[in-house]
């Protein structure tokens, strides 16, 4: 699944009473920190722009570790968020990180 496709799907959800709502919620904001990081990256914005958006985006990631995913939306949340942080802070050619990626492929996949 596209990052595109998943960061619509997981924005579509608004139901309050979903059990990972809050997880959800903070998906939708990850994705859009996210985007804004490669944005920035591309047009090679300021340093300082940069860090304070990475600084927001790594607060996202800490918030999502610390919430339980209970549900197949919830996991696809956390699996996106795994695919970001691999590309972020490796180069994913190590085993560790292809297995982590795998598992986050096999998890988004298995959303829809």
């Amino acid at each position: 699944m596209s990052k595109a496709t998943h960061t619509l799907t997981i924005s579509r959800v608004r139901d309050v009473t979903d059990p990972d709502a809050e997880l959800i919620a903070l998906g939708v904001k990850f994705d859009t920190y996210d985007a804004t990081l490669l944005e920035l990256e591309a047009i090679d914005a300021s340093d300082e722009v940069h860090r304070a958006t990475h600084r927001i985006w790594w607060a996202a990631v800490r918030l999502a570790a610390e919430l339980p995913a209970r549900t197949d939306l919830g996991r696809a949340v956390k699996a996106r968020m795994i695919t970001a942080l691999v590309r972020d802070c490796g180069n994913g050619d190590g085993p560790v990180e292809q297995m982590v990626l795998s598992l986050a492929r096999d998890v988004l996949a298995g959303e829809g």
